[in-house]
């Protein structure tokens, strides 16, 4: 079911707050937008990278910004969609990689599942993949 104006405004931020702190390689703000819980999951681009819990989604992070002298993602589309206090959703996206003097944009897709808690989303599942060319 389509999310309501105000859930569809508010995950969207929540998303834009998770770039951001990416970006910044700020990991309190990073973990701010991640559900604290055990069962947390993201799964990354490389075939190895399932994470589950908050361990592992930090090292994960702290991996992923060791091997680039900066990265970031930009939202190109995306689909927000609730019931209740979860909401879920698609986008298309660009992560923009700069590693030895070198750029690179590279299509992705996302995934996302957020848990409305207060008056906060948290992301509770996230799953990200590289868009491949036909």
């Amino acid at each position: 079911m389509k999310a309501d104006a105000a859930t569809e405004v508010a995950v969207k931020e929540m998303a834009k707050k998770m770039s951001d702190a990416y970006a910044a390689q700020d990991m309190a703000a990073l973990k701010s937008v991640f559900s604290p819980d055990a069962d947390v999951v993201l799964i990354g681009t490389d075939a190895e990278e399932e994470r589950v819990g908050p361990a592992q989604f930090e090292a994960q992070a702290r991996k992923d910004w060791s091997h680039t002298d900066a990265m970031s993602l930009s939202y190109d589309w995306m689909s927000i969609s609730a019931a209740g206090p979860v909401a879920w959703g698609a986008a298309k996206a660009t992560f923009h990689l700069r590693r030895a003097g070198h750029t690179r944009d590279v299509p992705a897709r996302a995934t996302f599942v957020l848990e409305k808690r207060g008056d906060a989303w948290r992301i509770a599942q996230a799953h990200i993949s590289v868009a491949t060319p036909d």
